[in-house]
C-alpha cells in the first residue's frame, strides 16, 4: 500500500507529445510576440536617435512608447489566452513576462548597436551637453571629469545592461497587472491547481 502511494504513474507517449507541443507553442509564440513588441520601441528610439527630436517631442515619444507597448502586450496576452482556452493567472503572467524578456533583449541590443557602432559619439555629446549645463549652473564637476572620461568607452555595455533591466521591470509590472484580466480560469494568483496547462509544459 505504501509503495503504491509513492509510485507516480508514468506519462503516456501521447501526453508527453502534447506537453512538448504546448511547450514549443508557448516559447515560439512568446518569441514572435516579443519581436513585434520590440519593434514599437525600436522605431520610436530610432526617431529619437537619428531625427534629433526636440525635447518636448522626445518626452511625448517616450510616453507613447510605454503606452503603446503595454497596450500591445495586453493584446498578445489576451490572444494567447483565447488560443489556449484554459489559462490561469500564473500561466498568463508567465507568457507576458517571457514575451517581455525577448522584447527587452532585442531593444537593449538595438541600443548597444546604436551607441557602439551607428552613433558612437551620441553618448559623449549628451554627456558634454549635460556637463555644460552643470557648469553654467555653477556646479563643481571638474574633479569628476577623469572618472567620467574613463566611463565613456564602456557606456554602451553599461547601457545595454541598464536598458535590459529597465524594459524587463516595466514588462514585469505590466504582466502582473494585465494577467488578472487575461486569465480564463478563475483562481487566485498563487494557485495553479485548476490549470490544465501545468508548469512543466513550458
Amino acid at each position: 500500500m505504501e509503495d503504491d502511494f509513492y509510485n507516480i504513474p508514468e506519462r503516456s507517449d501521447e501526453e508527453k507529445r502534447r506537453i512538448r507541443e504546448n511547450r514549443l507553442s508557448f516559447w515560439g509564440r512568446a518569441a514572435t510576440d516579443g519581436l513585434y513588441l520590440s519593434l514599437v520601441s525600436i522605431v520610436l528610439l530610432a526617431l529619437d536617435y537619428f531625427v534629433n527630436l526636440p525635447k518636448g517631442l522626445s518626452i511625448i515619444s517616450s510616453l507613447v512608447k510605454i503606452v503603446a507597448s503595454i497596450w500591445l502586450l495586453s493584446r498578445f496576452m489576451a490572444g494567447y489566452s483565447r488560443a489556449e482556452g484554459k489559462v490561469t493567472y500564473k500561466r498568463s503572467f508567465s507568457f507576458g513576462i517571457v514575451t517581455c524578456l525577448f522584447s527587452s533583449i532585442l531593444c537593449a541590443a538595438f541600443n548597444f548597436l546604436v551607441f557602439q557602432y551607428l552613433k558612437p559619439d551620441y553618448i559623449s555629446n549628451v554627456i558634454e551637453q549635460t556637463l555644460s549645463s552643470y557648469q553654467q549652473a555653477g556646479m563643481p564637476i571638474q574633479q569628476n571629469m577623469d572618472t567620467i572620461n574613463d566611463m565613456i568607452p564602456m557606456m554602451p555595455q553599461y547601457l545595454f545592461v541598464f536598458s535590459f533591466l529597465w524594459y524587463t521591470i516595466i514588462g514585469l509590472i505590466a504582466s502582473l497587472s494585465i494577467a488578472g484580466s487575461t486569465k480564463t480560469v478563475d483562481n487566485s494568483p498563487m494557485s495553479d491547481t485548476s490549470d490544465t496547462n501545468t508548469d512543466d509544459e513550458f
